[in-house]
């Protein structure tokens, strides 16, 4: 395994484009991104002791399509508990499968900047995160209606976390410059050569190409929601955002 290699960390609010930039950089070869949301510290952040900790990761059937092998798992837990971050990051290795040609690995998690203090505290110097942001507006109409079926959001605790979302991303990207990096949803889709080269510069490489193909194939169909239909209420709610939320966007993006 290449020992110059480093984790690389998606991350920014629901329906933002985490999924589509996951997809565009897995596109090149160096580069290795688990293919789902494990959601390990989501699955185990109450877990009390070793036993409950292997009980509440086996009873998650997403987490062990992804992981396979029970006694694989076991065998980490065993090794490295209580050692969070180190069971994590050795099951990242051995599931993404590493050669001397990756340079950087790792996954995409929504809303993983709130724990990015966390992940700065293991990984130190060697990671770094990649946030998208999308005009909030469009963010919630996604929501709404995702791949086409409707689903219920309650508007407070989306607000709030949006906000904290936005606050965390322009923090962290002046205060850790060299780790965490904010891109728009907007300029992935129309400047991809203006974001290719951020992503570039930022992860020390002239290699990351964005593939325009993918732009093709990849976007999901619940992006598009000018033919939903909105009830009275969702009508507020989209008002509210419209008249706090977007304007806050815009000023910084």
């Amino acid at each position: 395994m290449n020992t110059e290699i480093k984790t690389l960390f998606l991350c920014g609010p629901n329906r933002s484009g985490t999924s589509l930039l996951r997809e565009l950089l897995n596109e090149n070869y160096f580069i290795n991104l688990n293919n789902i949301e494990s959601n390990f510290f989501y699955i185990t952040k109450k877990a009390y002791n070793k036993n409950n900790f292997k009980e509440k990761l086996v009873k998650n059937k997403k987490f062990m399509d992804w992981i396979g092998d029970k006694n694989l798992l076991f065998d980490v837990i065993d090794n490295n508990y209580p050692n969070t971050f180190e069971i994590y990051n050795t099951l990242l290795k051995k599931k993404l499968f590493l050669n001397d040609k990756i340079l950087f690995y790792g996954e995409k998690n929504t809303f993983l900047e709130f724990k990015f203090i966390s992940y700065f505290s293991y990984y130190r110097n060697n990671f770094n995160f990649i946030h998208i942001i999308r005009d909030p507006l469009k963010t919630y109409e996604s929501q709404i209606y995702y791949k086409g079926k409707k689903r219920k959001i309650f508007i407070l605790k989306w607000y709030l976390k949006w906000v904290l979302s936005f606050i965390l991303s322009k923090y962290f990207s002046l205060r850790y410059k060299k780790l965490f990096l904010s891109i728009t949803f907007s300029d992935l889709i129309y400047k991809r050569k203006y974001t290719e080269k951020k992503i570039n510069k930022f992860l020390n490489t002239d290699k990351i190409k964005l593939n325009e193909n993918i732009y093709k194939t990849k976007i999901n169909s619940s992006f598009e929601f000018n033919d939903n239909r909105y009830k009275f209420d969702e009508k507020l709610k989209r008002l509210l955002i419209k008249f706090t939320l977007v304007p806050i966007y815009k000023l910084f993006f």
